[in-house]
């Protein structure tokens, strides 16, 4: 999952483990490895721009119930359903 985690403009390696629903990142701007807890072992990792603010939050989507749940660093936690049971989130950088 690699993305701008710190706003560096420099990608940032991430990983996400569903077995314990912690995502893992290594800053460009410092090596330092930060984690975060967020989602559950069904959720996909779905990070992106979600708030504006140039850094990529975290995010997942819950196919059983067609949830999204967002960390956004401007504005917190947000929970949007928006599709059903089986539905595959896709990334906006892969629809040309």
């Amino acid at each position: 999952m690699p993305a701008y985690y710190d706003g560096e403009r420099r990608q940032d390696t991430a990983v996400y483990r569903p077995s314990n629903g912690i995502w893992f990142f290594t800053l460009s701007s410092t090596g330092e490895v930060q984690s975060n807890r967020f989602g559950i072992a069904e959720d996909i990792p779905t990070p992106a721009y979600y708030d504006g603010d140039r850094l990529t939050g975290i995010a997942v989507f819950r196919q059983s119930t067609g949830i999204w749940y967002q960390l956004n660093s401007q504005t917190g936690l947000n929970i949007l359903r928006f599709g059903k049971n089986g539905d595959i989130p896709l990334n906006s950088s892969l629809i040309l």
